[in-house]
């Protein structure tokens, strides 16, 4: 019967791992197009930055030109031969651009130059046509300028991609204006239109940004796509598709799936066969998992019950304490109405003290009972904070002075609001109390504070401080910072915890910051 339990097992066991394999091997799949995916995107930010970037390097080139005292001088004047030799000619030599359109100051194409070569002024020209929407721009936003400027500040600038004869072109606008305070400045500015073919930057992409076989397409039809290929689109300074640059992005997640796949069916096998070796030791060690669980759910029941037993006993303990207390407390009131020497009346104070102080920690012990057992109930009443914070301010002003410490109110939450009062005060009343404690000499601020959907009670002192590694433990039941046997302060170390408790039932939140000194 074992034995047929366990075959079966392990028939469970080897479809499970083959459906695991199958699912892992699928996982790598998504996760491998996800990659692809990033870096697709990725690649073609890249593109789209370079083609950006190239745009700023043409207008870079044009203002190399433009910015100059005597070039607003030339062109005002429309010297075409200037124009071909110093502007044309310049942009050809030093920057490849292919073709230079130069206007006057009225708007007027005066020269065409190509290669650095004149090449008419016809407005009817491919280029000149194509540069309207830059020359348009560029001296709409001119007219507008301050005409005190010089330099960088007066000129203005353009550039886009355009279609020129079936061909894309990186083309770039610039106004003419002067370089010096002394230059010319005619009432409008003059404009520069440089073109550069767009293929010259493509070729390159593959060594600067690491692409495979990049192109450049044109026509705007989506280009058919195979394997890992994708396109970017470029579009002229109207949004038309001129083209696309297409090339073939990086398949890490491909290439990940590929080479794992041999690798998950070996280990597939390998499973398979440990498996068929172990699974009859399986059935052994189960069923002696199974007698020691049974063995483990006594002892805990039995640990259970003597949790509750005790938690019982801590409870009528702290009644049968606190019922005897509460009397010696009261005669204690009343001797004290008696007449006493100053030295008896000095002694009730201390009898007095120390039953509050023990009361303090037998009411402690109850409130921890009770929420350990989950046994507080809230009773929410409209309250002030401010006017409860000023009352346990004043509670323990007399403690605070007589430690020659400042107890200062902060009270910013005159809101009334609904919630347990009484309760509220018993949470903080273990912080400002350790306050008034732990701190030697400065002062303990008390603050009140609200948002529109939170009220927050602060308590700051200028004490000790509290080491990082004790304050994960504050709020644990009985942890102080000083656990030893010659602390200087008295303490159960319950009330932080009663504090945590508390506000866990309010859904609240409380923390600490500390730095020790």
């Amino acid at each position: 019967m074992a034995d047929r339990r366990t075959w079966t097992t392990f028939r469970v066991a080897a479809i499970l791992v083959a459906v695991a394999s199958v699912g892992m091997l699928a996982v790598l799949g998504v996760v491998g197009a996800s990659i692809d995916a990033h870096q697709r995107l990725k690649e073609q930010q890249l593109v789209e930055l370079r083609v950006a970037g190239a745009l700023k390097d043409v207008t870079a080139d044009l203002t190399a030109g433009t910015i100059w005292d005597e070039a607003v001088t030339r062109m005002v004047a429309r010297d075409a031969d200037w124009m071909d030799h110093h502007l044309g000619a310049f942009f050809a030599a030093q920057s490849g651009h292919a073709a230079t359109v130069a206007y006057d100051d009225q708007g007027r194409l005066f020269r065409v130059s190509l290669a650095g070569k004149a090449a008419g002024a016809d407005p009817a020209d491919p280029f000149a046509r194509a540069a309207a929407t830059l020359v348009t721009d560029v001296r709409n936003r001119a007219a507008t300028r301050d005409r005190a400027a010089v330099d960088m500040k007066a000129v203005r600038l353009r550039s886009g991609v355009v279609g020129v004869n079936g061909k894309a072109w990186l083309a770039a606008a610039s106004t003419v204006v002067r370089h010096t305070d002394g230059g010319p400045v005619p009432a409008a500015d003059p404009v520069v239109v440089s073109f550069k073919p767009f293929e010259s930057m493509v070729t390159p992409m593959e060594a600067e940004l690491g692409l495979d076989a990049p192109r450049y397409q044109p026509g705007a039809a989506t280009p058919g796509l195979q394997g890992h290929q994708t396109a970017v689109a470029v579009r002229d300074v109207e949004g038309r598709t001129l083209g696309w640059i297409v090339w073939t992005h990086e398949a890490p997640g491909a290439r990940i799936l590929r080479d794992a796949a041999p690798v998950m069916l070996i280990l597939l096998l390998a499973t398979l066969l440990a498996a068929a070796l172990l699974f009859r030791r399986v059935a052994d060690d189960i069923r002696r998992l199974t007698d020691s669980e049974k063995a483990l759910a006594v002892s805990l029941e039995k640990a259970e019950a003597g949790s509750a037993a005790k938690s019982r006993f801590l409870s009528n303990i702290s009644h049968e304490l606190r019922t005897p207390l509460n009397g010696v407390l009261g005669i204690a009131q009343v001797i004290e109405g008696d007449l006493l020497t100053p030295q008896q009346r000095d002694r009730m104070a201390l009898l007095k003290e120390a039953g509050k102080a023990q009361l303090r920690l037998i009411e402690n012990l109850l409130v921890a009972m009770r929420l350990q057992n989950d046994a507080v109930v809230l009773q929410p009443a409209p309250f002030s904070p401010d006017a409860l914070l000023r009352q346990m301010a004043a509670d323990y002003r007399g403690g605070a002075t007589a430690r020659g410490l400042k107890l200062r109110v902060e009270t910013k939450a005159p809101t009334r609001r609904l919630g347990d009062e009484g309760q509220i005060a018993r949470l903080i009343e273990p912080i400002l109390d350790n306050a008034v404690r732990f701190t030697t000499d400065g002062t303990i601020t008390l603050r009140t504070r609200e948002t529109n959907n939170a009220l927050i009670f602060e308590i700051a002192d200028t004490g000790p401080g509290v080491p990082p590694e004790v304050v994960a433990d504050l709020f644990t039941a009985f942890t102080q910072v000083d656990g030893s046997s010659t602390r200087a302060t008295d303490g159960a170390g319950l009330g932080l915890a009663i504090s945590h408790g508390l506000t866990t039932v309010m859904k609240g939140r409380i923390e600490v910051e500390s730095t020790a000194r």
